[in-house]
């Protein structure tokens, strides 16, 4: 079974469409990243990689086909890559809060959740928007800076209030801070959202599971998942529970295949 993870706002397609360029670009290239943005919100990956590519190759000075380059290479793991099509997105776009944000979220993907915070502190005080402090949570959270991190989602709520990634979010920081009630309560909200998904009703057996409710997480885990699976989850669980600290906890999730 996939471990179950700490969902960053920038993994929704739609909270990382690209904010329009501030410089022109060529109508042919224009389209080109239209049609992989489409691609893009039907999963059609492959397809969508391309079509950023052809866009990058006419007009190489158009920032968004990198952006998207970033986001699909940074979801396939090619974090490297990813950063360097984020870097050159920014060189021509310093102020791009996408750009900037995406590459945050690459440094925290890569496990260096100081870098990315100095980032996303940054990228707020050009443009503040929910999705960043989405991210910047995160990174608190990973860093084991839970309360700082609880202060920054709800920033963003206040800004988003629906955000059922950010309150997803806001529940798990809640629960490695130990602040069970607060987390599960949270996080039956988003697990009862109708747009709500196998992942959300994972990190709510995660919560019971680290709350040592094995009862309620079996519950909800039989939802999806048949006895063995479970039962192995259930032994994940207890193994998260063993750790020192939140920080070794958040490392441990991180380390399993991402939705």
């Amino acid at each position: 079974m996939k471990k179950i993870i700490i969902v960053i706002a920038c993994f929704l397609i739609a909270s990382c469409a690209g904010a329009p360029s501030t410089k022109p670009a060529s109508p042919e290239a224009q389209k080109l990243v239209r049609m992989a943005e489409r691609a893009e919100e039907s999963s059609k990956y492959d397809m969508a990689l391309g079509l950023y590519t052809r866009a990058h190759e006419l007009d190489s000075d158009y920032a968004q086909p990198l952006i998207g380059l970033g986001e699909i290479l940074r979801r396939r793991g090619k974090h490297d890559d990813a950063i360097k099509a984020y870097e050159r997105a920014i060189l021509l776009e310093p102020e791009n809060t996408v750009a900037l944000r995406g590459y945050g979220n690459v440094l925290i993907a890569q496990g260096n959740p100081e870098r990315a915070a100095l980032q996303l502190e940054r990228v707020l005080k050009i443009k503040k928007e929910p999705r960043t402090y989405s991210s910047l949570g995160v990174a608190y959270d990973m860093i084991g800076q839970h309360q700082k991190a609880q202060a920054t989602y709800k920033k963003g709520l206040r800004m988003e209030a629906d955000d059922m990634v950010m309150k997803n979010n806001l529940a798990i920081s809640y629960a490695l801070a130990k602040n069970f009630d607060k987390a599960i309560e949270t996080m039956q909200e988003v697990a009862a959202h109708p747009g709500a998904r196998l992942r959300e009703r994972k990190n709510l057996a995660l919560i019971y599971g680290l709350a040592a409710n094995e009862v309620e997480a079996r519950k909800v885990l039989a939802k999806d998942f048949a006895e063995p699976v479970i039962d192995s989850t259930l032994a994940f669980y207890r193994k998260l529970r063993a750790m020192k600290g939140s920080v070794d906890i958040v490392k441990e999730l991180y380390s399993g295949d991402k939705d």
